[in-house]
């Protein structure tokens, strides 16, 4: 008779953004107001915030891209980084959130966000 194949353990990291969040529009870092549910848009500045939890191991790397590009990274949840959105160009951006414990464990998460021009 086989043997039942063990299944993987479950990753003990979470993480999400915490702000931006979805279904909702922000104005120099402010939320002022809900929008449809998958929406996200900001005008002016905004403090980005990813928070999460392991609980296998310590936090080794937090890095957060936009568009790709790798703008920021810490080695702590939460994490914050103030985005100047008038360095961007009008329109959808990708935010993602990649972030690995001490025992290697990744997760990724990742929202789009409209940013209004002023």
């Amino acid at each position: 008779m086989p043997s039942p194949s063990a299944s993987p353990a479950p990753n003990p990291l979470h993480i999400s953004f915490v702000k931006p969040r979805r279904g909702y529009a922000y104005v120099d870092d402010r939320e002022v107001a809900q929008v449809a549910p998958e929406s996200i848009q900001v005008l002016g500045d905004i403090t980005i915030t990813i928070g999460g939890s392991d609980k296998a191991a310590a936090i080794a790397k937090v890095e957060l891209l936009i568009d790709g590009d790798s703008v920021a990274s810490g080695t702590s949840l939460p994490f914050s980084w103030g985005w100047k959105t008038s360095d961007e160009e009008s329109g959808v951006h990708e935010l993602m959130a990649r972030v690995t414990d001490a025992a290697g464990n990744r997760r990724v998460a990742r929202i789009k966000v409209a940013v209004l021009s002023h």
